[in-house]
């Protein structure tokens, strides 16, 4: 395991959202900064998607809700 899991956690949540728009609009709507993760803490701050939430975002933006990276 890693020295730093929280740096490796913080990198993996960058590179996600550089890649998946509607995972870095929800980042921004929690007022989650990848970059800022140095502790559970941190990572308590990301809201729990539900599945009914995921089901409204698929109806509005088919069909990955903006969850799979632009190719």
């Amino acid at each position: 395991m890693s020295e730093n899991i929280y740096r490796d956690i913080a990198q993996a949540y960058a590179a996600a959202a550089r890649k998946a728009p509607g995972l870095k609009s929800r980042f921004a709507s929690a007022g989650f900064n990848p970059a800022d993760v140095s502790s559970l803490a941190d990572l308590s701050r990301l809201l729990v998607m539900k599945k009914e939430e995921l089901l409204m975002i698929q109806r509005k933006t088919p069909p990955s809700a903006g969850s799979l990276p632009l190719t």
